[in-house]
């Protein structure tokens, strides 16, 4: 596989992902018409760079969810342990 052929299995990875069509069977068309073997490990790579694109885009937003689901969790689950403790003891 060459670089140019990457680059658009890349673009095509990258255009598909976020429309309401199925980007893995147009990695497989792509590939397809380059005369390529279809490669999991290839797939695997491009959704995992583009679930790691998609957490740096939002990364501000997910921090965000991240502490105050933490904060949701504790606040929950404090008197729920205290109440399962203090029926143990």
């Amino acid at each position: 596989m060459t670089f140019i052929q990457s680059l658009i299995l890349g673009l095509t990875q990258a255009v598909s992902e976020f429309l309401p069509i199925s980007s893995d069977g147009h990695l497989n068309l792509v590939q397809h018409f380059f005369r390529l073997t279809p490669s999991l490990a290839l797939d695997v790579f491009l959704h995992a760079a583009t679930f790691l694109s998609v957490l740096f885009y939002f990364r501000h937003q997910t921090k965000y969810f991240l502490i105050i689901s933490n904060i949701l969790l504790l606040v929950l689950f404090l008197p729920l342990s205290l109440v399962c403790f203090s029926k143990i003891s």
